[in-house]
């Protein structure tokens, strides 16, 4: 498997669905998100603001509105070709409360994540990745893969980075559109601001360009996760991203939570 088409696998396309709509919620936006085996277990990791689209960041107000979250699964029934194959994925953690053993949870984190304790009932599997010139990069059809925690890594000012994903989404009738992308010579210059790390992209953002790869994995040269896209800046070239180092210390604190409340309910 070339670097191309790992990056391309490890990122998993989703929509949030209308609330309290089921079992036929509408589709009320697009974002980006990775699938983490991490200690044994499999999570599904995105942000927040995807789940939480009405909540003020900026006041770190909760509004309490959840939105239902769906995995593209580019995967159609055969007998219903026309269909779009999703997988719905519920119990989102996230902390914004004081904890005084974590006293770094005490911010609004655009950060959530999923554990994934069933195995899906659909296979997730790849669109189609065209290069610069046309040629095909990845084939559509080819199974999606879970990023592997042990390999990650710190940001380094001297490797390049990759973000990959689909952008300007819609549905037109019965039939999604969208546009795929391939991001790449990001660099990263040491810069943090509001606990995240700010990456350069080579040229001026042009939100459109951008608009569906919030909760992207974030790569390096090397092939190894460093983080997850948070946020863009218009008319710059700003990139704001999530460490995996801190995505990983939120996952040990609900595994550590949840381990004492196993055993405390033996």
């Amino acid at each position: 498997m070339t670097l191309v088409e790992y990056f391309w696998k490890a990122s998993q396309q989703i929509v949030m669905l209308t609330p309290n709509k089921a079992p036929n919620p509408d589709i009320e936006g697009w974002g980006s998100g990775f699938l983490l085996l991490y200690k044994g277990h499999r999570f599904l990791v995105t942000c927040d603001h995807n789940v939480h689209m009405e909540d003020d960041y900026s006041e770190g107000e909760r509004k309490g509105i959840d939105y239902g979250v769906g995995i593209i699964c580019n995967y159609s029934d055969p007998d219903n070709p026309l269909s779009m194959g999703l997988i719905t994925v519920s119990g989102f953690i996230y902390y914004d409360t004081f904890d005084i053993d974590m006293p770094e949870l005490t911010e609004l984190k655009d950060v959530t994540f999923a554990e994934l304790k069933n195995d899906f009932m659909l296979p997730i599997l790849t669109n189609r990745l065209c290069g610069y010139d046309g040629s095909i990069w990845v084939h559509e059809g080819e199974p999606k893969l879970f990023i592997n925690a042990d390999h990650t890594a710190d940001l380094d000012i001297s490797k390049e980075y990759v973000i990959t994903g689909c952008i300007r989404n819609k549905i037109s009738g019965i039939v999604m559109n969208r546009t795929t992308t391939f991001r790449e010579r990001i660099t990263y210059a040491g810069t943090q601001r509001f606990g995240l790390s700010v990456l350069e992209n080579p040229s001026n953002v042009i939100l459109s360009d951008w608009k569906g790869l919030s909760g992207s994995p974030v790569f390096n040269e090397d092939g190894n996760l460093v983080g997850m896209l948070n946020e863009v800046v218009a008319g710059k070239q700003s990139l704001y991203v999530t460490p995996i180092k801190s995505i990983l210390k939120l996952i040990d604190y609900y595994l550590a939570v949840d381990e004492c409340s196993t055993n405390s309910d033996k």
